[in-house]
């Protein structure tokens, strides 16, 4: 007697931004609005982008790795239309590999175990290059609209003028009292990497420093 496969269920996914749907809901405004970006998937890379490894993964990636403050290669605006990863400047030796696409629910790891892969081809007994996922650790929300350069503003204290904060620049700053990766992505466009454990502290700062644009 032929019995079908058990199928397996996949996994229902919760991005730190959900519990905030409500909130996200209601900034929503034609001058500026916040909203997530949830299931991108995101690899911490620990290397010398001039080493072996740092060739390795270019190749693997098909981009080049960012070499100064706020650089960020490939996909420098994170759209899919420009490449299918994003790689974003943290320090001389640390970027944050992000995909332009939310990560497959079969195979959340699978931009991370491309470049360990890539790492692993090349490693040597004293190579000391990492790469981790941390799709799970953070979030991504995007504020948009002629006003939301206004409403950063209000927390972050470096020049968001367009001479000195270019679309395709990102840096590690703070917003208000938080660590975030500020990111633009386009002339109204801008991106908060939080840690998803602050994930409720910036959706609620937005939220309350965007009130008085979505009222007027």
């Amino acid at each position: 007697m032929n019995t079908l496969p058990t199928l397996i269920p996949t996994p229902e996914r919760h991005s730190p931004g959900g519990q905030y749907a409500a909130l996200l809901e209601s900034s929503r405004g034609e001058r500026v609005s916040l909203r997530e970006l949830p299931f991108l998937p995101m690899t911490a890379l620990l290397l010398d982008p001039c080493s072996t490894a740092g060739a390795a993964v270019e190749w693997a990636l098909g981009v080049e790795l960012p070499r100064r403050v706020g650089a960020v290669g490939g996909s420098a605006t994170g759209q899919a239309k420009d490449g299918e990863v994003s790689v974003l400047w943290i320090s001389p030796e640390e970027f944050l590999v992000t995909g332009t696409r939310p990560a497959e629910p079969s195979a959340p790891q699978a931009l991370t175990e491309r470049i360990a892969q890539a790492l692993a081809a090349v490693r040597t007994e004293d190579s000391d290059d990492l790469a981790a996922d941390v799709g799970s650790q953070r979030t991504v929300l995007e504020l948009a609209g002629p006003l939301a350069r206004e409403v950063l503003r209000q927390g972050i204290t470096h020049d968001l003028h367009d001479r000195a904060f270019l679309v395709g620049r990102a840096v590690s700053c703070l917003l208000d009292t938080v660590p975030v990766i500020l990111w633009r992505t386009g002339d109204q466009r801008w991106r908060l990497l939080p840690r998803s454990s602050f994930t409720g502290y910036v959706v609620t700062w937005c939220a309350a420093a965007m009130q008085e644009h979505l009222e007027a």
